[in-house]
């Protein structure tokens, strides 16, 4: 509504893409609508990039169809290449190759005019700007509060699979428990990976040096991440046969030494609630 407001108030209808923006771009917290928002610019700028070469040095120098159709396979080439990639830049090339229509089809007939993307560009400028506003200072979805709770289920489940074997347990029994904590975990891993990407593209906040800052999640996610493959590596079937063929003192010291690895990830599981406030003790665990 505030881009509403704004393009309405200066008659400026050509940047009314602010409103549509705003819209695309929302997604479910602040660093997944930052790279939405900057996927559009730039798909944005490289399709007008292209619309801006062509109208200025081929449309004039064109008689046939058969070149329009040519300079349009060209271009939707590139932009398809891009789409064609992953969900880190696909969006990009669907909003170059809508840049680049716009620029040359304007209508019937060639035209030369550059005011149709450049009020685009400015209309997806204004978009971007207000729905930061808005994520960063007033409705404020955090991707780096989503990575902590992540990061906090995923280490009291691994913190439960730990306590894996018990002594005098069926084999079977602690194969299928096992096998249900590592799906959680699987789980867990990816939306992990998935929200340290994102946090790149929210703002760190300075000055507060025992808080968890986006750098300090990645790397607790990395070390996290090659915990659970060397947990998940010690439940394997042939593992826990092995294990339970040792000798009964064996067997209660490592289980006595996994209790003790588990009651710890279990604090800093607590400690990384984003309800909590962490101290210098979690922050020198890390």
């Amino acid at each position: 509504m505030t881009c509403y407001v704004i393009y309405t108030g200066l008659r400026w209808p050509g940047i009314s893409t602010a409103f549509i923006t705003c819209c695309f771009i929302a997604l479910e917290n602040t660093g997944a609508t930052m790279r939405k928002a900057w996927l559009r610019l730039i798909g944005c700028a490289l399709g007008g990039l292209l619309g801006f070469l062509s109208i200025m040095y081929l449309i004039p120098h064109m008689e046939s169809i058969v070149s329009l159709i040519f300079l349009t396979a060209v271009g939707s080439a590139l932009a398809g290449w891009i789409a064609a990639g992953t969900d880190r830049v696909s969006y990009a090339g669907l909003q170059a190759a809508f840049a680049f229509y716009l620029c040359i089809f304007q209508g019937l007939a060639p035209d030369t005019n550059f005011v149709t993307i450049r009020d685009r560009l400015l209309g997806i400028t204004l978009g971007i700007i207000v729905s930061s506003i808005v994520s960063h200072y007033i409705w404020r979805e955090h991707a780096t509060d989503r990575l902590r709770a992540t990061l906090s289920r995923l280490l009291r489940t691994l913190s439960q699979l730990l306590l894996f074997p018990k002594a005098g347990a069926p084999v079977e029994a602690e194969q299928q428990s096992a096998d249900k904590l590592r799906g959680e975990i699987t789980k867990d891993l990816d939306d992990t990976l998935r929200l340290s990407e994102l946090i790149a593209f929210e703002n760190a906040r300075p000055g507060q040096p025992h808080r968890l800052t986006p750098v300090v999640l990645e790397r607790l996610a990395s070390h996290t991440q090659a915990l659970c493959l060397m947990t998940t590596a010690l439940q394997r079937k042939t593992k826990l046969e092995e294990w339970q063929q040792l000798a009964g003192p064996a067997q209660q010291a490592e289980a006595v030494l996994r209790a003790g690895a588990a009651d710890q990830l279990q604090h800093i599981a607590v400690s990384l609630k984003p309800a909590g406030q962490p101290g210098r003790t979690t922050c020198n665990r890390l």
